[in-house]
């Protein structure tokens, strides 16, 4: 008997490629990473000499947490085929690895090499995810079944909260 293994499948029936599977776990322990650093600003938020910096500190730490949850969230996006769930793992990695960027030329926001392994690996791992998702059975995956695969330049600005299958493009299909 055959079982059908339905993570492995999007919401329009295609097969997710085994590396983007692998990515998810990726993503989710970086993110986490990050997330855990955000303990670290903690006792600077409960400065009772500086309330300015201490609501500055705990908006902070509350964006934080909500760009974790949303990654989060993303990450078990990635394996329905939600195309949502394409651009928004690309802006994030984006967001994750311009933190990484602005502590290296010595604008701390967080720390940013939280698994202590260099800036040049990590930054290469978050490049890695964001190219993963360009290439084209990525993109395939996350094409509806009523269109047809679109070149890498239509899906860009979806970056950018354009979705290359708005219903104008879909009516000119």
């Amino acid at each position: 008997m055959v079982r059908f293994d339905s993570s492995r499948y999007s919401e329009y029936g295609k097969k997710a490629p085994r590396y983007l599977l692998a990515a998810g776990p990726i993503a989710f322990l970086f993110a986490t990473y990050y997330f855990l650093r955000v303990f670290a600003y903690l006792p600077y938020a409960f400065d009772y000499f500086d309330a300015g910096k201490a609501l500055f500190i705990l908006l902070f730490m509350l964006f934080l947490l909500a760009l974790y949850l949303n990654y989060l969230w993303t990450i078990f996006m990635m394996a329905t085929g939600n195309r949502r769930a394409w651009g928004r793992v690309i802006r994030q990695s984006g967001l994750y690895l311009a933190i990484l960027i602005l502590n290296e030329i010595g604008i701390n926001i967080i720390a940013g090499d939280v698994f202590h392994i260099g800036a040049v690996l990590m930054s290469a791992v978050l490049i890695a995810m964001i190219v993963l998702m360009m290439i084209r059975p990525v993109r395939a995956f996350y094409t509806p079944i009523y269109a047809k695969e679109l070149p890498l330049k239509d899906w860009l600005p979806y970056i950018f909260w354009k979705d290359p299958f708005s219903c104008k493009r879909i009516a000119t299909l």
